[in-house]
């Protein structure tokens, strides 16, 4: 900005506006009043649409992060899901394994006394058929 003095114009202000003051309490005259309050308006105007669009961007920025949020938040409960899944079979068989054994050790325990039950059996069948012979009773 440019300040010049002269004796006919006491004060004038050279610049991007130009108002010429002449020396009576230094009012504006209308035109620059005009240019402000359109260029105030202007301003307004353009900052609401800025504001809008900016704001539709970080709105739809704000979306997009939702949606991979949720997007990420169901591949990991998926996963989540699987991996419990293969927990639960794993805790299945390793159960079943363990109740066939156990199965399979008493099945082998019963053989083991039908077996000792037969021998004695046998051996009673045995010792009568003698005590019958050695006394004749049959």
């Amino acid at each position: 900005m440019l300040i010049n003095g002269s004796k006919n114009n006491p004060r004038k202000i050279q610049g991007f506006f130009y108002a010429h003051y002449d020396g009576s309490g230094g009012k504006m005259t209308i035109g620059v009043i005009a240019i402000l309050l359109a260029a105030v308006v202007i301003s307004l105007i353009i900052g609401w649409f800025a504001n809008s669009y900016f704001g539709k961007r970080s709105l739809a920025n704000l979306k997009h992060k939702a949606q991979e949020i949720l997007d990420n938040a169901t591949t990991e409960s998926e996963t989540l899901k699987k991996e419990k899944l293969l927990e639960a079979e794993e805790e299945y068989y390793n159960l079943k394994q363990k109740l066939e054994d156990e199965f399979r050790n008493k099945k082998i325990s019963l053989q083991n006394l039908e077996q000792e039950l037969n021998e004695k059996d046998t051996n009673i069948d045995r010792k009568a058929d003698f005590i019958s012979k050695r006394f004749g009773y049959i």
